[in-house]
C-alpha cells in the first residue's frame, strides 16, 4: 500500500496530460513522461482496438525523451515503439479532431508559435480552423 500511496503524496504520480509546444510534443501519462522534437515526428493515425487513441509515430532512428516518474508502481504500461499513444478515453476530444489538431502543427510549422495561446485553443475547437 505504502507503494502507491507515497508516490501519489510526492506527486510522481497524478494525472497525465498533452502538452504541444514550440519545441515538440510532451505526454506525460500517470507514471511516465515522453518528449518528442517536432523533427521526429512522422505520422498520426486513429486507431481503435477497445478504445479510440491517437497514434504520434517517431522517426525511427529518433531518441525519444522517455522516462518513467515513479520507482516501483507501474500503473499503466509506457509505449515501447516509435510512437506516443493518447488513450482518447482521457481527453474531451473526439479522437479525429486531436488528430486533425495534431497533424496540422505537423504540417504547418511556421503556425507552431501560435501553441499555448487562444489561437490554438480556438483551432482545437474549431472557431479558427480554415478550410483549404
Amino acid at each position: 500500500m505504502a507503494s502507491l500511496l507515497i508516490p501519489i503524496l510526492l506527486r510522481s504520480i497524478r494525472n497525465g496530460y498533452l502538452e504541444l509546444s514550440d519545441d515538440g510534443i510532451r505526454h506525460r501519462g500517470w507514471a511516465f513522461d515522453i518528449q518528442v522534437p517536432w523533427a521526429d515526428i512522422r505520422d498520426t493515425a486513429v486507431v481503435v482496438e477497445s478504445y479510440p487513441l491517437v497514434l504520434v509515430r517517431v522517426d525511427e532512428l529518433a531518441k525519444m525523451n522517455r522516462r518513467f516518474t515513479t520507482l516501483l508502481r507501474r500503473i499503466e504500461i509506457m509505449p515501447k515503439g516509435k510512437y506516443i499513444e493518447l488513450d482518447c478515453r482521457r481527453f474531451d476530444i473526439h479522437p479525429v479532431a486531436l488528430e486533425q489538431w495534431i497533424r496540422f502543427y505537423i504540417d504547418n510549422p511556421e503556425a507552431r508559435v501560435e501553441l499555448g495561446t487562444d489561437a490554438a485553443a480556438d483551432r482545437l475547437t474549431g472557431v479558427g480552423v480554415q478550410r483549404a
